[in-house]
């Protein structure tokens, strides 16, 4: 075998250790969050920070019960998670609200993948308040206790949650924003907070195996649309500080046969019960004098009835005979 020089092997030696250094120098390095790195052209650019609301989804077979399991943070320091069926939400204060884009027709919620695998809700931590959409479209969901912490349900809440059959208000609640339980087709009675002064627009529309809905002495107003198509209500009592009624509020309750009305009443708008085809009875709480005195819109009664009002000093047709 040909011996090396001294002198060709120092050189050889040189050169490795040169061709490894450059390769060092040239080689990324990890960076803290926000922190530089060289770019290829020579300048300075700051690296993507991840964001601190990322939702983590972990592997599916994890759960024993062979669901899907996923977790992470939804804004105002609000954590999730949820495993076997169960959707668990950690924090105090004020949810943050979820949007619904019309373009796509999706919540943006991050648990919406897995909306027709929540059965339960689990809140840890005092929630003041629900933000809109939270459960919409949670089609498994069956039914939900509130904390006594909650002050206010947002806009949708429960929109669509077509399984579910009992929801626990606690008297902390004075606000249930529009739409909240609409379409909730399994809701069979529901018990309104004590504190509670309006049922907002929509918030009971399309339930239409609502049969009960009991309404606090605090109640004043009734929105637009709150009990449209709640073909199962045939009673409605209403509580006496009830003041108004807005239009369409009893639209489509096809099987109402009675209303009892307040003294405070005073105007029945358009279409309040249209579409109530059976209505036959309506009690007053005044005087034939003083229901003649509401206001009343052309079209508050469906065409095809003329229910009699008993007044407190007799009673009359609904709508005047001609």
């Amino acid at each position: 075998m040909k011996k090396l020089s001294l002198t060709a092997l120092l050189c050889t030696l040189i050169l490795f250790c040169g061709c490894s250094s450059k390769r060092a120098m040239h080689t990324p390095q990890s960076s803290a969050s926000g922190a530089h790195t060289e770019t290829e052209s020579g300048t300075s650019a700051a690296t993507e920070e991840k964001p601190a609301e990322t939702t983590v989804l972990s592997d599916s077979a994890a759960d024993p019960a062979g669901d899907s399991a996923a977790g992470g943070a939804i804004g105002n320091g609000f954590l999730w998670s949820f495993s076997g069926g169960t959707l668990t939400i950690s924090g105090d204060g004020e949810m943050p609200d979820f949007d619904h884009p019309i373009e796509d027709d999706t919540i943006t919620t991050p648990w919406y993948p897995f909306r027709d695998e929540i059965r339960n809700v689990v809140f840890s931590g005092r929630p003041t308040r629900i933000g809109n959409y939270t459960f919409r479209r949670c089609r498994s969901l069956t039914a939900v206790e509130l904390p006594d912490s909650v002050t206010y349900v947002g806009g949708g809440t429960f929109m669509e949650c077509t399984a579910l059959t009992s929801v626990n208000l606690p008297d902390s609640i004075t606000v249930i924003a529009y739409d909240a339980f609409r379409e909730c087709t399994s809701l069979t009675e529901i018990t309104l907070p004590m504190h509670l002064t309006k049922i907002i627009n929509g918030t009971f529309s399309d339930c239409t195996s609502l049969v009960r809905c009991i309404m606090p002495n605090t109640l004043t107003s009734i929105g637009a649309g709150a009990f449209q198509n709640c073909t199962g209500i045939q009673t409605f009592e209403l509580p006496g500080a009830l003041t108004e009624f807005e239009s369409y509020a009893l639209r489509g309750c096809s099987r109402l046969k009675y209303i009892h009305i307040p003294h405070g009443i005073e105007s029945l708008p358009s279409q309040l019960c249209s579409g109530c085809s059976e209505l036959d009875r309506i009690v007053y709480d005044g005087t034939i004098a003083e229901w003649n005195a509401i206001e009343k819109d052309a079209f508050w009664l469906d065409d095809s009835v003329n229910p009699t009002v008993h007044c407190t000093d007799g009673k009359i047709p609904a709508r005047p005979e001609e």
